[in-house]
């Protein structure tokens, strides 16, 4: 039965559908579809007309994580559906489909509505969607909110789905993980006091408005993003909450090796400095690509020491401690290794 806990549902729903419902009669109460846990409506096939998920759904009434995947083109449920169950959807739209049979097919946002709406102990929300602009429709006037939502993952969504995200609540949101979707033109309103940790994507398009997030979000514990595509603010912005900073490297196309060796100088400068006050730890992650970037910043070494005064620690992703000598090692009880 454990072959059953991930379902992919496409052509074959049919098939799978009378497997659920025959074993239910074979063993009442322990059917297959009971120990579904993961539901990815994957695929259907456009000359066969789509199965209701809530026909799915009756037979899978333990199922935590729900995906609505880019070639699916399940009908929104006629009545409402009972998910409270589900504790994660991933919604991933990325090109546009044809309708079928004439059907008014508005690239799954009411599909999506339905969900949010049945979901009421949703706590994860992923949404990859990249919609033919000419096609979007209008945004309903009526707000959803996502009480049990604690964390937000958006990636590439346009104006008009960003529009309707920022007319919905989120009471219990703490936890953001977005490229640069919700930070052109103008910061969302998602950013805010509620906020606690916020992870940025790798996207040239940060550069200039990713850490204006500190202005706006007071009670910010955890910022992580890729170092090379974040600049520092002019003028720079104190934060008294912020305890830890999760740094990735990466190689930004849009500047040169120097250019990114004084951002980088720039931003442990400002922490040198006590911008940052309530910061206890600095994460480096992929610590082995830091080696030629820190090599070029001249008196790194006295920027970390500076931090360190501060009582703030140095650390790679597996809570090693680093420390910087002639160059950067990573010092551990169990093993040292130097980097330069």
């Amino acid at each position: 039965m454990v072959l059953y806990q991930e379902i992919y549902v496409g052509e074959h729903a049919n098939a799978l559908l009378e497997v659920f419902e025959q074993s239910e009669l074979v063993f009442p109460g322990r059917g297959f579809g009971r120990q579904v846990r993961h539901l990815i409506l994957s695929h259907w096939l456009l000359d066969r007309p789509p199965i209701p998920v809530s026909d799915i759904l009756r037979w899978c009434p333990n199922i935590i994580y729900l995906t609505k995947d880019d070639d699916d083109i399940t009908p929104t449920p006629s009545s409402p559906l009972d998910l409270s169950c589900i504790r994660r959807f991933d919604w991933v739209y990325t090109r546009y489909r044809p309708t079928m049979n004439g059907q008014n097919n508005n690239h799954g946002r009411d599909f999506f509505r339905a969900v949010i709406a049945g979901a009421y102990d949703l706590r994860y929300l992923y949404i990859a969607v990249t919609f033919p602009n000419s096609r979007l429709s209008t945004i309903p006037s009526f707000p959803v909110t996502a009480h049990s939502l604690t964390t937000l993952h958006v990636v590439h969504i346009g104006t008009v789905l960003r529009g309707e995200l920022e007319h919905w609540n989120f009471p219990n949101l703490i936890h953001l993980i977005t490229d640069s979707s919700l930070t052109l033109g103008t910061m969302s309103t998602i950013f805010g006091s509620q906020l606690e940790v916020i992870e940025f994507l790798q996207d040239e398009a940060l550069y200039h408005s990713a850490l204006s997030v500190l202005g706006l979000c007071p009670n910010l514990r955890e910022l992580n993003y890729h170092i090379a595509y974040v600049s520092t603010m002019h003028p720079p912005v104190r934060h008294e909450q912020l305890e830890t900073i999760r740094l990735r490297p990466g190689q930004n196309h849009m500047l040169d090796v120097k250019e990114i060796a004084i951002t980088v100088e720039q931003q442990f400068s400002l922490i040198a400095q006590g911008f940052y006050p309530s910061l206890r730890r600095i994460v480096f992650y992929e610590v082995e690509q830091w080696r030629e970037l820190l090599s070029s910043i001249d008196g790194f070494k006295r920027i970390c020491d500076d931090i360190r005064r501060q009582d703030c620690g140095l650390e790679d992703e597996n809570g090693i401690s680093l420390t910087w000598h002639d160059g950067p090692e990573i010092v551990g009880v169990h093993r040292t290794r130097r980097l330069l």
